[in-house]
């Protein structure tokens, strides 16, 4: 379970991602369907890594990285 705390920044982050940011228009990235994109960054091992990923995917996203 997350704290208060944690709450916040996921989001504080999904409001960046999906409302400040320039969205287009084209195919996810995991489910392979035609949307608007949200583009968040994800650090792995140092590297930086650009998803384009639908709502749906986008929320999934956020709950696995919220939870480890």
């Amino acid at each position: 379970m997350a704290d208060f705390t944690q709450l916040l920044n996921r989001g504080h982050r999904r409001y960046i991602d999906k409302y400040l940011k320039k969205r287009d228009f084209g195919r996810c990235e995991v489910c392979d369907t035609r949307a608007l994109l949200v583009k968040p960054t994800q650090k792995i091992d140092g590297d930086s890594v650009d998803w384009k990923l639908c709502n749906r995917c986008y929320d999934k996203f956020v709950r696995e990285e919220g939870g480890s």
